[in-house]
């Protein structure tokens, strides 16, 4: 008797809805939210670290979050992984440059 073989069909592409948004939050609990978060890149800012490895816990909006805080405080910033593996690395450079703080970058530049 002659064996079956079943063949699975290729995955598919996920659909718009696996990447939807994160559910809208209120101004308030994202302020909040930002906040919290600023904290845990600040302390990433004052440490002697260059490199910071964000937690793959992090859902989508708080990647987002920090993706913002660190465009503030220009850090280098990129996602790294895949789907529940996705994390943030946060680098005290910026292309190759180290961040000058304001009034250090205005005396390098000559302008004080």
């Amino acid at each position: 008797m002659p064996r079956s073989i079943i063949v699975k069909p290729p995955p598919q592409k996920p659909t718009k809805e696996f990447y939807a948004k994160p559910a809208l939050v209120d101004e308030a609990e994202l302020l909040e939210r930002k906040e919290e978060l600023k904290k845990s890149v600040m302390k990433f800012v004052h440490s002697p670290e260059q490199i910071f490895n964000c937690p793959t816990e992090y859902n989508a909006l708080d990647r987002k979050l920090i993706h913002e805080i660190a465009e503030e405080l220009e850090l280098f910033h990129e996602s790294q992984g895949e789907n529940s593996k996705r994390y943030l690395v946060l680098k005290k450079q910026q292309f190759g440059k180290e961040v000058i703080p304001e009034g250090d970058a205005q005396k390098a530049s000559g302008k004080i």
